[in-house]
């Protein structure tokens, strides 16, 4: 699995973490034993140095510390096996995180390392031209928009096809 922080969709999913780039570890919770974390790489935008600034002397810290909510959207390409699946999903949360724990409800445990969750609405992905229809996608971008509204807190959208061979 692959979040995107910046605004170029060119990047790849599979992009080496390297020099600026940071990955953050992630403890899945998980039936089985072999409870071991992963790695999900994050791409930053140049310059962003990933980390908030100390609070000046006599500020607290917990208005930093809790991050305004961005619309994410994440595209899932699942070729395993007889069926074939192609997934889109959108929704406004506070951290990638949360994204990957609503994928993980919806659409279980094995499909979630294969998820490219990026920030904001990208229009020019494949999967996103298939599945997202232009009305609703207007929509999407009308939610990016406001994501400090009230009214969009609990905006979520997934739209999955399925093929059977």
């Amino acid at each position: 699995m692959t979040i995107f922080t910046g605004s170029s969709p060119r990047l790849p999913a599979t992009a080496p973490i390297r020099r600026g780039r940071s990955a953050l570890t992630v403890a899945t919770h998980r039936e089985s034993d072999d409870d071991l974390p992963f790695q999900i790489p994050i791409v930053r935008p140049p310059g962003d140095r990933g980390r908030l600034a100390r609070p000046r002397r006599g500020r607290s810290g917990r208005a930093k510390s809790s991050t305004a909510p961005q619309l994410y959207t994440a595209s899932i390409a699942s070729g395993g096996g007889p069926v074939l699946m192609q997934a889109f999903h959108a929704s406004v949360a506070r951290h990638p995180m949360e994204v990957v724990q609503r994928l993980r409800r919806r659409f279980g445990d094995d499909v979630v390392p294969l998820a490219e969750i990026r920030v904001g609405f990208h229009r020019s992905s494949p999967i996103v031209i298939a599945l997202v229809p232009e009305t609703l996608a207007e929509v999407i971008r009308r939610v990016e928009r406001d994501c400090g509204s009230v009214d969009v807190g609990t905006f979520v959208v997934d739209i999955e096809q399925r093929v059977e061979l």
